[in-house]
């Protein structure tokens, strides 16, 4: 599989005519926070859904989720780029990512005349685990990694006509909902539907070589 990154202001590749896909596109950054943003990729998105394409799109929200913790006085704090978790902040992540901006993005799609579907990594889809921090001395909470992906599930959902809109969280197997970065969470679901493209549209140039210069394509080695 090859890794396609795009810059923010790329919309999605046009698809090979008559050769029918599975894609994982990741939304991410700035894009998740001006709304305004959605439309001409959400079309893109459409369009490549009627032409016959699986399309699975994957989400995070951080930066709603610091705007919203802000509001309500819990101040976050990261270590190594991941957010300590408590139990508090876990429960709004559920509410805002989970919640108001999955739904947001499945309206969005509705409005546009398609037909999606607005999940978590739960009923089985996903299966997380807690995640270890890379200081042993900080617990870092509901931070979670993925420990399997059902793309048997995931595939039969697609067979229904929706797109699948997933937020980046996933329950253990004991019921525990952790927070995933959405990169990864979109790789693993990407390898699990043994997709044709992995497409990350986000506010980053991409992944950087030893010169700072930013990769066009990552092979696999």
């Amino acid at each position: 599989m090859t890794l396609f990154l795009p810059p923010a202001s790329c919309l999605l590749p046009t698809a090979t005519a008559g050769i029918q896909m599975k894609l994982v596109i990741k939304l991410g950054g700035s894009l998740l926070v001006e709304s305004a943003r959605w439309k001409p990729v959400l079309e893109q998105l459409l369009r490549l859904h009627h032409q016959g394409h699986q399309c699975l799109l994957v989400h995070g929200g951080g930066k709603l989720l610091t705007a919203y913790l802000e509001r309500t006085g819990i101040e976050s704090r990261f270590v190594q780029g991941l957010r300590v978790t408590d139990e508090q902040t876990r429960d709004a992540a559920l509410m805002v990512m989970g919640g108001l901006l999955n739904r947001k993005i499945v309206v969005a799609i509705r409005k546009l005349g398609g037909q999606a579907l607005g999940i978590c990594g739960d009923a089985g889809l996903v299966t997380a685990r807690k995640c270890a921090s890379p200081q042993a001395d900080i617990d870092l909470g509901y931070v979670g990694e993925v420990e399997s992906v059902n793309g048997q599930l995931l595939s039969r959902l697609h067979g229904l006509g929706l797109i699948i809109v997933m937020a980046s969280l996933a329950a253990d197997r004991q019921g525990d909902f952790y927070n995933i970065n959405a990169d990864l969470l979109a790789a693993s679901c990407a390898a699990a539907l043994q997709a044709e493209r992995l497409i990350f549209l986000t506010d980053v140039d991409g992944v950087l070589d030893a010169q700072g210069n930013a990769l066009a394509v990552l092979s696999r080695s």
